[in-house]
């Protein structure tokens, strides 16, 4: 085990013994239970099978579950345009032409969920729909160089040497992302704490059994990413638990042939 790895088993040896008895109670009718109410804030040291084991601004040490009530859970960090990838969806606005080409890199966006209140689509900066504008026929007094501005929220189906593939929905892109562009990251839900690693900032609200203070459920939940996600960030960042080392398989001696 290395050095690093050593001091991290040490900081979580005081929350390891009492993670299983801590999803127990999650199983258990709420009504049953006897509740303290709890707020805090800290950072994470650590993530194991969906918990976070949190040291808070206090000095307290938590280990945080996600209330299966929960309502309000998120994630938000930021990255560069190297992390963009298939099937992230992004909102962002455009210039583009009537061949849906974006004439202008795009610097701001934002990696987020599509909800019913913000669907996929292309609109104009008015709030129209932009249907009219791209697939211009041939004939059309429509000259070839005329742009439109538009909001998307598409999905990213495609990338290739910084220009992104762009479902809008009604309409799909190709759009450049300039190599510097700020990239805002906003998830919802459960799906955005899979972002969540050692070090990011949490915000919490939610209860732990009376007398049994260290074990929380959390009925609010954000989490803050501490560092930008680039392209050498792993689809899903590994979870920092220390591992138990394999024993090294030890290889049979080779036979040294006999002295004649």
């Amino acid at each position: 085990m290395s050095y690093r790895c050593l001091i991290l088993a040490c900081a979580l040896i005081p929350w390891l013994g009492s993670a299983a008895s801590a999803q127990d109670y999650g199983d258990q009718p709420q009504q049953d239970i006897p509740k303290e109410q709890i707020e805090a804030s800290g950072v994470i040291k650590g993530i194991r099978n969906g918990q976070f084991y949190v040291l808070a601004s206090d000095g307290g040490q938590w280990i945080v579950n996600v209330d299966p009530k929960a309502q309000r859970v998120s994630f938000a960090g930021s990255a560069d345009a190297t992390w963009l990838r298939p099937p992230m969806f992004v909102e962002f606005n455009a210039t583009v032409n009537a061949k849906g080409e974006a004439t202008v890199p795009v610097k701001i966006a934002t990696v987020m969920t599509p909800t019913k209140e913000n669907p996929p689509g292309v609109g104009t900066d008015s709030g129209g729909k932009s249907d009219d504008f791209f697939g211009t026929k041939e004939g059309s007094d429509k000259k070839k160089e005329e742009t439109i501005k538009v909001r998307v929220v598409g999905q990213i189906t495609g990338i290739k040497e910084g220009v992104a593939t762009v479902n809008g929905g009604d309409a799909t892109l190709l759009v450049p992302f300039d190599k510097d562009a700020k990239i805002s990251v906003e998830i919802p839900g459960v799906d955005g704490l899979e972002l969540a690693r050692a070090g990011d900032k949490i915000e919490f609200s939610g209860w732990y059994v009376k007398n049994n203070k260290g074990q929380a459920w959390a009925n609010t939940l954000h989490v803050s990413g501490s560092e930008a996600f680039t392209s050498k960030t792993p689809a899903k960042p590994a979870k920092t638990r220390p591992v138990k080392p394999k024993p090294s398989e030890e290889k049979p001696a080779e036979e040294k042939p006999a002295k004649e």
